[in-house]
């Protein structure tokens, strides 16, 4: 009977986690995402996109953006850096979001090329002061969009 229920259990949690939005790659576990899609990164987690064979991580960030309710005589800015792999080849690609800009949809991240692709860099949160950011629970990740380079 033990037996019985270890596998059931087992089943029913492969299966709970196979019914997710995104398709799942078998060597990975990382979602499997479109170019032009809307992505978010969280960091350390390795995101490919389909049928292109590149992945993208999350590695690290510097963030000085001014803290939210506090007055700040310089905006600051997010230094994300992200890796971007494909086939053999990877390469660190650094992008900026600014500080105290209400934009989540483009105009404060910029944009990189790299490997035939334009890198657009759209959010890093948790922003500084945010509840999120006070509560220490907060997951460190971004927002970016990804297109092929014309």
């Amino acid at each position: 009977m033990k037996i019985l229920l270890s596998v059931l259990s087992l089943v029913f949690l492969f299966g709970a986690r196979s019914c997710g939005d995104r398709v799942q790659t078998s060597e990975s576990n990382a979602p499997l995402h479109e170019l032009g899609d809307t992505l978010t990164l969280v960091k350390g987690e390795p995101l490919l996109l389909a049928g292109e064979s590149l992945s993208l991580t999350y590695a690290e960030n510097n963030d000085n953006r001014c803290p939210q309710g506090v007055n700040c005589i310089v905006a600051g800015v997010a230094k994300v850096s992200l890796g971007v792999a494909k086939a053999a080849e990877s390469e660190l690609v650094k992008l900026e979001v600014k500080g105290l800009c209400d934009d989540r949809e483009g105009s404060c991240g910029n944009q990189a090329t790299v490997a035939g692709y334009r890198l657009h860099i759209l959010t890093a949160d948790p922003y500084p002061g945010s509840a999120a950011a006070k509560s220490g629970t907060a997951t460190a990740s971004i927002r970016l969009i990804v297109s092929a380079a014309q």
